[in-house]
């Protein structure tokens, strides 16, 4: 019996949407764009934000800025070269570090001259981001700051666009306008289309890495450094901790470390403090948008049922529409 009703119940129901054939579409193309919208937020959740980072290790992974204090004022997040360099080669909590900052230089054998974006680079940068190599290979973990560097590091798609895919590429050159030098760099190293350098440096377009010995805006001769007051925001160092040290360890460290060079900061231009910020590299290369994450992904999930309520709504209203009453049997 209750098979029977069950029956005739769905008789009903699918005689009434084939008697109302907008009503049927206006319902497939709102579960169809609620769905899609809930698998393109569930796909991107997942690239960006859940899923672990492409590093060597995210869970150990820092990014260090500094904290100037000058007599009126604070300046966060713009670091100095003679801090970041400090601290990279003195500190007792890092088991791997380097520096890292990104500018722009004009490329003089190219056709057109183009002006593009670039990054200056330690020697470890491309083992710690994992980075793969379409041919050649990075720069030596052993090279030093006080040395220039003439090697240079570009993307397949550089390569391409500039160099007509040359199989032989290694070795090749290429020149840096620099007023009226031209400093040559040797290609050592072809990165594949499948990595993307860090989104903190709104770098996701660059295409050349050079040794951090080749930024001329520090290590510009024997004569003459980057003040302590001469910022970039850009001017980062990312580092890997040692295990066990905790963040806080490190802010301790650190500080200690460039208190012991106190007398050539303080009041050098006016600043008074100089303090270290350490943030965990996920944090600052995602914006810290793991809430963010989970908000879109409430609301996918919001949509969705709000969607399937309207057409249980829309339904319950269509067959009530199509039931006829029974004819009066006493008239």
């Amino acid at each position: 019996m209750k098979l029977t009703k069950t029956r005739a119940q769905l008789s009903l129901a699918w005689a009434s949407l084939m008697n109302a054939p907008g009503f049927v579409t206006a319902v497939i193309a709102t579960l169809a764009l609620t769905l899609a919208t809930l698998f393109v937020v569930l796909s991107l959740v997942n690239s960006y934000f859940l899923k672990p980072l492409d590093v060597y290790d995210e869970s150990r992974m820092v990014v260090v800025e500094q904290s100037l204090t000058y007599d009126d004022y604070d300046a966060t997040g713009f670091q100095s070269y003679q801090s970041m360099v400090h601290w990279l080669k003195h500190n007792q909590s890092f088991e791997q570090s380097m520096m890292i900052n990104a500018g722009e230089q004009i490329f003089a054998n190219l056709d057109g001259e183009p002006k593009e974006p670039v990054l200056y680079v330690g020697g470890n940068y491309f083992d710690l981001l994992n980075t793969p190599f379409l041919m050649g290979q990075g720069f030596d973990l052993g090279e030093t700051l006080e040395t220039p560097d003439d090697r240079v590091v570009i993307s397949a798609n550089f390569w391409r666009k500039h160099y007509n895919s040359d199989p032989n590429i290694i070795g090749k050159t290429l020149s840096v306008m620099a007023g009226e030098t031209d400093y040559v760099h040797r290609i050592v190293g072809v990165v594949d289309d499948s990595f993307s350098p860090p989104y903190m440096f709104k770098a996701s377009d660059v295409e050349v890495w050079f040794p951090s010995s080749a930024d001329r805006r520090f290590f510009h001769n024997d004569d003459w450094q980057s003040p302590w007051t001469n910022t970039f925001k850009n001017l980062k160092l990312i580092a890997v901790l040692k295990p066990g040290v905790t963040i806080d360890q490190v802010k301790v460290d650190l500080k200690q470390q460039i208190d012991t060079v106190k007398s050539e900061w303080l009041n050098n231009g006016g600043i008074t403090d100089v303090k270290p910020e350490v943030t965990p590299y996920r944090d600052v290369e995602l914006g810290n948008n793991d809430d963010l994450s989970l908000m879109m992904l409430a609301g996918a999930v919001g949509l969705l049922i709000i969607a399937v309520l309207n057409v249980s709504t829309f339904s319950s209203r269509a067959l009530l529409l199509n039931i006829k009453p029974s004819p009066c049997r006493r008239c």
